[in-house]
């Protein structure tokens, strides 16, 4: 069975305008600084909310979601060697992963209020409610149409766990030998459907967002755009480039046994997971360095996924960590920047620690890496947990090929 290597990537964000940048802020202990989501108290009493929550823009918000797509994968394909033609062949697929192009509820929820006519000279936005505009395929077609591309993208959405959701397809056709290449990409832009749900959940806050602390139970949404290109290993090509894969990888839906709250993922069906991740694997839970774990900074989500790596790994036995606190929740982007920050540990040999900003919740007994110095990582394989609110559950993990392992690849 083929390997799937992790080709190249790239990411745009209001923590970097690049990896290089992310990487740079998360090595100095940065904490990007965040902004209110309402301009005054008026609009946060028109959403009927108690707070005006905090999220993270971005410098490229000025541009269009598609116009943002299309930067972060052709940095992905330039620093993969690649040109639009190589993507454009029957052997790739491309999935377009998260929330499509969504209109703000801000822009007309005064119409509906009121039905006025006159909001239309006010909030020229309204008339743009047509589906040319706001059809779940427009982007779909619209980077069929740029990249010449021989399949159309393959849409899917599954809430925070979408972009690991894609990865775990695209690994599967690789292994199975349907495609030689997949090109996973994605993008989050903040809207107020995101403020009024997650508001109404409790979720988003004007507080800390730390993953891991005592503080109060709040995420910190953030606005990315992500490209990953995955491809089979070229069997000739040893360079050390394409000495990072992902090994195995596992989805698991268990939206029926989640209970009444829809953040909180059952430890036992997480466990269940990244056991059949291992076995699958064939390495045992002391060949695992440490974990990226979902780590949103919601207390039952996070707790949960602590309970799972403790039943398995036992207490105080794996690093685990999230940069969450830091650059804030791409959400259906998420997984996708961690694969990113696990290449680059696996790939120097060093994992950096987050930068946690208040003190974390020392009943986890949770031995979580955190403001020390980088872990130098022996084994060569991390873990990585999402977690949706759909009630999906993907383990993957990714691996350093030695090099007697990629010549006698087969």
């Amino acid at each position: 069975m083929p390997k799937v290597i992790i080709k190249s990537f790239s990411v745009n964000s209001g923590f970097g305008e690049s990896f290089s940048a992310m990487k740079s802020g998360i090595e100095s202990g940065k904490v990007v600084t965040p902004k209110k989501w309402f301009n005054n108290k008026r609009e946060e009493e028109m959403m009927r909310l108690n707070v005006n929550p905090y999220y993270i823009p971005s410098e490229r918000d000025k541009y269009s979601d598609f116009a943002n797509l299309c930067q972060v994968i052709d940095d992905a394909l330039l620093k993969a060697n690649m040109s639009h033609a190589d993507i454009s062949q029957k052997n790739v697929r491309v999935f377009l992963v998260g929330n499509g192009v969504r209109s703000n509820n801000q822009d007309y929820m005064a119409y509906l209020d009121r039905n006025d006519p006159e909001e239309q000279f006010y909030n020229p936005n309204i008339k743009k409610m047509q589906a040319k505009y706001f059809a779940q395929d427009v982007l779909s077609i619209d980077l069929l149409r740029k990249y010449k591309l021989a399949w159309p993208p393959i849409s899917l959405y599954a809430a925070s766990n979408s972009s690991m959701a894609g990865i775990q397809l695209a690994v599967d056709l690789i292994k199975g030998g349907g495609i030689d290449i997949a090109l996973i990409v994605g993008f989050m832009r903040v809207s107020s459907q995101d403020v009024i749900f997650m508001g109404g959940q409790g979720i988003m806050g004007d507080q800390i967002a730390q993953p891991f602390s005592l503080e109060p139970s709040v995420c910190l949404p953030a606005n990315c755009s992500s490209a990953l290109v995955l491809s089979k290993k070229n069997k000739n090509y040893l360079h050390s480039e394409e000495s990072i894969h992902i090994t195995t990888s596992n989805h698991v839906q268990s939206g029926g046994i989640r209970g009444g709250n829809a953040f909180t993922a059952d430890f036992r069906t997480i466990a269940e997971c990244i056991q059949k991740t291992l076995l699958e694997a064939d390495l045992d839970i002391s060949e695992i360095d440490a974990c990226f774990v979902h780590g949103n900074g919601v207390n039952s989500s996070d707790k949960a996924e602590c309970m799972a790596i403790e039943k398995v790994f036992g207490k105080m036995n794996l690093p685990i960590l999230s940069y969450k606190g830091q650059f804030g929740y791409y959400i259906s982007c998420a997984g996708m920047v961690d694969i990113m920050f696990i290449h680059d540990a696996l790939t120097c040999n060093k994992l950096l620690p987050m930068h946690a900003k208040v003190k974390l919740d020392e009943t986890l007994s949770m031995a979580i890496l955190s403001n020390c110095s980088p872990l130098s990582l022996k084994n060569g394989n991390i873990l990585k947990l999402g977690v949706g609110l759909d009630g999906s559950v993907n383990v993957a993990i990714i691996s350093r090929l030695n090099h007697e392992a990629a010549i006698n690849d087969d």
